[in-house]
């Protein structure tokens, strides 16, 4: 008897992007979003967050997405 097994010890990748118009000083005054791209090249498909608006204001604010594998 024969058994095949799959492993993906690798965990996918995730990066983040803002995605708005910041103004010549850098702030933004329209709400930006920030928009995750996941990959994984082991497994293949993963789960990647939705798009998150940034509606808080303030400076250096923190904006967190978490991928998972297949």
């Amino acid at each position: 008897t024969q058994v095949s097994v799959d492993v993906d010890r690798t965990a996918p990748a995730i990066t983040a992007t803002v995605v708005g118009d910041p103004g010549a000083d850098g702030w933004y005054r329209t709400t930006p979003t920030v928009h995750f791209t996941c990959a994984d090249n082991t497994s293949g498909s993963v789960d990647c967050p939705a798009d998150v608006p940034v509606t808080a204001e303030g400076a250096g604010l923190q904006i967190t997405g978490t991928t998972t594998d297949k």
